[in-house]
């Protein structure tokens, strides 16, 4: 008996001490050495205003505890650099109903450059798993990539002009297997020598590519790769002159993409795209497609394609020239709807009020004419309602019965019945 109390005490003192060195792990300091790139990795930082880049990266603290910087609980070496600016975000990828706030508390300003050394720094941190430098202009060639085969989060702005002479080092991100998201800013594909670089990263689940020209012949592969990249959930391509891309790319057989059964969020913003636009094609089959951002282009119509999209939570037609929205009229599990800044020129359609699921609606800057229509008194889950700048004569008092809302915003609209207008805010309130 007593050998087995003898046992029985020494595997709970083991376990004991497991978790209390597991627990105290995170009290230890940060290796000094990680500290020391760090700082040199700071001051090869230039901020245009004069200010210190980082103020907290300094002194003698724990390193783990700086703004930005994550460390293994239990190594202490530091497996998180998040540098990113969150004033203005690259790639959003939350897809909550609700809209982000800014953590202005810790924001990099966008003018923040790294000076050529910055990559020998970062070169020597062989244990990051995350880094995102998408707050810093990246000048010189981030070959060191290359070696980082821990990183699974790799976000960079690239500021290269388009005539420098040096390629981006897109062969060592494509030794990065172990990624599973991948945002790059300003990238030149005409200093792209492969086209096939992103081929090895095969369980890359979210990829963003902004202010990258796309319509470029360097470019046009890059379409083929996705197709063989059947994990992505998440596609950002703002501003990458899709609306420029020529018909013979997506008469290929490979188009439409049909492997990307898994997508779940695409964003084609700022694209110059038109209802015919050719690479609008290459993406009709995406049934899976949760959130869907289609703003700032040339639409002239809602695409007809989407009212396939039965899964649709939240989209974003903002700032086109569409003027009927019936190819949305089914699609009633959609929780925000944002169809600001269009040329919709006829009433509230009132079939608006089947979408039950609505939390938030945008039909601000518009030319709705008319009543608002007491269908959307069914809008029982609205908490956001935005019908400013527009040419309503009307708010119905049935939309006191919306005991969700919390932000109605009527400013500019022509209501010719104030009162009935006084009577429904008063209820609401």
């Amino acid at each position: 008996m007593r050998r087995k109390e003898y046992s029985c005490n020494a595997t709970v003192a083991v376990v004991l001490v497991m978790l209390f060195i597991t627990q105290i792990g995170g009290f230890y300091a940060c290796i000094q050495q990680e500290r020391q790139i760090l700082l040199n990795f700071k001051r090869s930082l230039i901020l245009s205003d004069d200010k210190e880049p980082l103020p907290s990266w300094e002194g003698d603290g724990d390193c783990c505890e700086w703004e930005g910087i994550a460390c293994d609980n239990v190594t202490r070496h530091v497996v998180k650099i998040d540098l990113k600016n969150p004033c203005s975000v690259f790639f959003t990828v939350e897809t909550s109903t609700e809209p982000q706030q800014p953590d202005n508390e810790f924001c990099l300003p966008a003018d923040a450059f790294a000076e050529e050394d910055f990559s020998r720094h970062l070169s020597q941190l062989q244990h990051l798993t995350y880094l995102d430098l998408s707050g810093v202009a990246i000048q010189e060639n981030p070959a060191f990539l290359g070696s980082m085969q821990r990183l699974r989060y790799l976000s960079l702005r690239v500021y290269y002009a388009p005539a420098a002479s040096y390629t981006f080092p897109t062969g060592s991100i494509g030794n990065l297997t172990n990624l599973r998201a991948l945002y790059l800013e300003s990238l030149f594909f005409a200093n792209v020598t492969d086209s096939s670089w992103l081929a090895p990263l095969s369980s890359l689940q979210y990829l963003g590519l902004k202010a990258v020209d796309l319509s470029m012949p360097q470019a046009h592969h890059l379409f083929k790769v996705l197709n063989t990249l059947p994990s992505l959930l998440h596609l950002h391509l703002p501003a990458c002159s899709l609306g420029q891309v020529s018909s013979s790319l997506v008469s290929d057989p490979i188009f439409p993409l049909t492997n990307l059964t898994r997508l779940q969020l695409l964003n084609l913003a700022w694209n110059g795209l038109n209802q015919d636009s050719p690479v609008l094609h290459a993406f009709q089959n995406f049934t899976s497609i949760k959130v869907l951002d289609i703003s700032r282009n040339f639409l002239s119509s809602v695409p007809s394609r989407l009212a396939k999209v039965h899964n649709l939570v939240k989209l974003d037609l903002s700032s086109n020239n569409i003027t009927v929205l019936d190819p949305l009229k089914n699609l009633t599990s959609i929780r925000v709807l944002n169809l600001n800044e269009n040329n919709l020129n006829s009433i509230v359609p009132f079939w608006l009020g089947k979408f039950k699921n609505l939390v938030r609606l945008d039909l601000s800057r518009n030319i709705l004419y008319g009543p608002v229509p007491c269908a959307l008194r069914n809008l029982t889950s609205l908490t956001f309602l935005n019908l400013s700048n527009n040419h309503l004569n009307s708010l119905p008092s049935c939309l006191a019965e919306l005991k969700s809302l919390i932000h109605l915003a009527i400013v500019k609209c022509w209501l010719s019945k104030i009162k009935e207008l006084y009577l429904a805010v008063i209820v609401m309130l």
